[in-house]
């Protein structure tokens, strides 16, 4: 029995499909890198005095599709949203009954628990509440750190949503220009790397 090799449309479907993902790869590591650097230099250009909180924000967010990242991105901003507000609310009936700042961190804690339980998206205000109620400094209010917190935490999140949809119209420009054909064929002469020759 003869042995022979594939049709050269079947080995450039191969090709196609190992360069589809080289180009994954690469992509969701350039897009990564920038969303780090944007959201931490917009953070440091509007003077917010923990802008690491901003790329740490965006790579969280971001995931391989981009329906993913945008529940990702709404889940994050809404948390925040959520962990801020409980952070104030604590600490301001906290301050006002001299509670000390252990037990507000567990009181926080406990709501932002409750409240995300059952939501897995929800669970950023797990440490959001934190995060405003152990960085408050004497000079600057309250309110603010969570207004400094949760902006870094949410531009972050922007970012890194943001670039994934220019990723995304990008990749969809390309192949309107490059009218790309499927990747995946599925006709019986393109199933397999060879095939065996019967007849001889």
């Amino acid at each position: 029995m003869g042995i022979t090799w594939p049709k050269t449309m079947a080995f450039m479907d191969v090709m196609e499909l190992l360069m589809e993902k080289i180009m994954d790869f690469g992509c969701f590591a350039v897009r990564c890198s920038l969303s780090a650097v944007l959201s931490y230099v917009v953070a440091l250009r509007l003077g917010l005095p923990y802008p690491v909180w901003a790329p740490m924000s965006a790579l969280i967010v971001s995931q391989e599709d981009l329906k993913t990242t945008r529940h990702a991105v709404t889940g994050r901003i809404a948390g925040t949203v959520l962990g801020v507000a409980i952070a104030l609310i604590v600490a301001e009936f906290g301050d006002f009954m001299a509670i000390p700042e252990w037990l507000q961190l567990s009181l926080g804690v406990g709501i932002c628990a409750l409240c995300a339980k059952g939501r897995p998206a929800m669970r950023v205000s797990l440490w959001t509440c934190p995060l405003v109620l152990l960085t408050r400094i004497p000079s600057l209010s309250t309110e603010m750190t969570g207004l400094f917190r949760g902006s870094e935490v949410v531009i972050g999140a922007v970012v890194g949503g943001l670039a994934h949809l220019g990723e995304n119209w990008l990749r969809r420009f390309a192949a309107l220009l490059l009218r790309r054909r499927p990747a995946v064929r599925t006709t019986d002469d393109n199933r397999s790397w060879w095939r065996h020759d019967s007849e001889e």
